[in-house]
């Protein structure tokens, strides 16, 4: 990787994302921001529950959020539309500003929203975009356009490495 042109790493809060993160500065030999626009879907309520506690307290709610992934909130929470709305311009302001490469360390609900914006798949669709543990997305932007050159890489991949 071409050092003069990469930006500190940018992680998204929680604990898994901040350890993940700190393998960044040996690749990119910079220090990690953390911008809390990244951090994973608020589940308001819900969050920490299991499913099952989810119903019991809930009845309803969660079929509820399935049926309408997109736009559902969780009482408290936040919907996938609502978790794009929050990380879209936090993205695109780091990918349009200018030639240098970005490390961007997130939870997967925050990369599929990326994704789908990127690809042009309906936010209700996100679950079709894959995104395993640990997987690297490479994504081009061009003037504002954006491309996905890879994904689903992982990040021992020499494709990384020879970026």
């Amino acid at each position: 990787m071409d050092q003069k042109k990469l930006r500190p790493a940018t992680v998204g809060g929680g604990e898994g994302a901040w350890r993940a993160a700190q393998f960044s500065p040996k690749i990119t030999k910079k220090p990690v921001e953390v911008i809390d626009d990244f951090k994973e879907i608020c589940l308001g309520d819900w969050e920490g529950l299991t499913t099952r506690e989810v119903n019991n307290r809930y009845p309803g709610c969660y079929e509820a959020r399935g049926k309408n992934l997109d736009t559902y909130r969780p009482p408290g929470g936040e919907s996938f539309i609502d978790l794009q709305q929050r990380v879209w311009p936090v993205f695109s302001d780091i990918a349009e500003s200018g030639s240098r490469l970005a490390v961007i360390v997130a939870h997967a609900g925050v990369n599929r929203v990326i994704l789908c914006r990127i690809l042009g798949i309906n936010v209700k669709k996100l679950f079709i975009v894959s995104q395993p543990y640990a997987c690297v997305n490479i994504i081009d932007c061009n003037n504002g356009t954006y491309s996905l050159r890879a994904t689903l890489v992982q990040p021992s991949d020499p494709f990384v490495k020879n970026m």
